[in-house]
């Protein structure tokens, strides 16, 4: 808002100089002599110093928007570079467990022997009772 206010002011100065000098003046291109009154030389030349600001402004606009574009495409081939890496790491973490799991329910799917080991691929070994305890009816009374 204040670039607009700027700008107007100075249009204003410049428009109230070339209105008080309107003499004409003798404009000499190359071989060409031309006489034409000052305010319109003053105008022409406010106008076409405008325009060629103004056609510099655009032009940087544009480079500046196309290296942001170019980092912004950087920026984010980056960024999916790095999920992606999060995302593998995830991955091999998440076989890593299932790895664990699975091999800890094999462990408590397979049988173990009296010492609380795992009997891999030795058949469970029979226990015995003896032929005392087997073979006689309990005929032991109780104690009171």
């Amino acid at each position: 808002m204040i670039f607009l206010i700027f700008t107007l002011v100075i249009a204003l100065v410049v428009a109230i100089f070339a209105v008080q000098n309107a003499a004409p003046v003798a404009i000499n291109l190359l071989w060409y002599v031309a006489e034409v009154p000052l305010v319109l030389v003053i105008l022409g030349s406010a106008l076409a110093g405008a325009l060629i600001v103004f056609f510099i402004a655009i032009w940087r606009e544009f480079r500046l928007k196309g290296k942001a574009k170019t980092k912004a495409k950087a920026d984010a081939k980056a960024l999916t570079e790095a999920e992606a890496a999060k995302a593998k790491a995830i991955t091999e973490a998440a076989k890593a467990e299932i790895a664990k799991v699975e091999a800890m329910a094999k462990h408590e799917a397979q049988p173990t022997n009296t010492q609380g080991t795992v009997a891999l691929d030795q058949p469970l070994p029979l226990v015995e009772d003896s032929p005392s305890e087997s073979n006689t009816p309990d005929t032991k009374e109780p104690n009171l």
